[in-house]
């Protein structure tokens, strides 16, 4: 038995793992306005838009690096931690989502409201499941402590990910707009995470 042993690697640090993030964010930046185009946005936008996938982008790196962390034993993150990070996450989607609407003031017609929401929540949902599974793969090479904390903070930052990106193909900044299909999306993800690697963990016990 003990000839049939193999040195195993260790693992990476959380934050390099999480390294992998700004790339799929830079890869969607590419993709969603060359798929589904660009948002009717006048020229000084750009310097919005930029900061705006710089801020959500750095947080969405820090929620993958806390739920990879998740997998480690002694590294888990304090409950005052854990905290100050959901904190952190609430500042910057709630401060991102009030500059956009106060700097680009866009509201959609009531006849196309349902119609555009539903393509923002279906679409955000669909394309963060990309970066959720990404990290899903990191997890799976540790021991998940806490499969339901680790699993929201992922779906978390995966919808922030795809967020940062989506703003480049809606305009529409209207709170009624964002709060169901933007919000709306990252809360789905951060249940769809919570729930699937609970699931994942429950089955490999």
């Amino acid at each position: 038995m003990l000839e049939s042993l193999r040195p195993v690697a260790p693992l990476r640090s959380p934050a390099r793992r999480a390294a992998v993030f700004p790339v799929v964010s830079l890869a969607l930046l590419v993709i969603v306005p060359s798929v589904w185009g660009w948002g009717y946005y006048h020229a000084p936008a750009g310097w919005i838009l930029a900061t705006g996938w710089i801020v959500l982008t750095i947080t969405a790196v820090l929620l993958f690096t806390a739920a990879i962390r998740e997998s480690i034993p002694g590294r888990l993150l304090s409950p005052p931690q854990l905290w100050s990070l959901a904190a952190l996450a609430v500042v910057v989607i709630a401060g991102s989502s009030t500059a956009f609407f106060a700097l680009i003031p866009q509201t959609v017609p009531p006849a196309m409201a349902g119609r555009v929401l539903r393509v923002c929540l279906t679409r955000a949902y669909a394309l963060g499941l990309v970066p959720l599974t990404i990290c899903a793969v990191l997890l799976a090479r540790g021991l998940t402590a806490r499969p339901l904390i680790a699993g929201a903070l992922a779906g978390l930052g995966a919808g922030l990910i795809v967020e940062s990106s989506w703003r480049l193909y809606c305009s529409i900044t209207a709170p009624s707009h964002t709060i169901g299909g933007h919000i709306g999306a990252m809360a789905l993800l951060a249940v769809t995470g919570a729930l699937s690697l609970s699931a994942i963990s429950s089955r490999q016990r």
